[in-house]
């Protein structure tokens, strides 16, 4: 998954950093996952590399999107149950998803 045979492999437009974690392994894993495939696509759209390329890309970011905030959801019902902070973290998600979605 990761690339590391050009100079553009080296170009992170989302590098990841420790404050990003949560300090639940499986969603740690998952975010460090969303943050390479971030980093590919920009990769990608810095060589001017085809819509196809891109999209096939896209398509990866909106399934393991999707997966990864079914995921974190179920974490966060469970931990704060159905407080405004859950449905709001909800909608942040939902909106990333169509964000993607115009994209393709």
């Amino acid at each position: 998954m990761l690339e590391n045979n050009s100079e553009n492999s080296l170009f992170e437009i989302f590098p990841w950093n420790r404050n990003f974690e949560t300090g639940i392994a499986s969603i740690d894993q998952q975010h460090k996952v969303l943050v390479e495939i971030v980093n590919r696509l920009a990769r990608h759209f810095a060589s001017n590399l085809s819509d196809s390329c891109c999209n096939g890309i896209l398509d990866e970011l909106l399934d393991y999107a999707e997966f990864h905030f079914e995921a974190e959801e179920q974490i966060w019902h469970y931990a704060f149950s159905d407080s405004q902070q859950t449905r709001d973290h909800s909608d942040d998600h939902q909106l990333f998803i169509a964000n993607i979605r115009e994209l393709l």
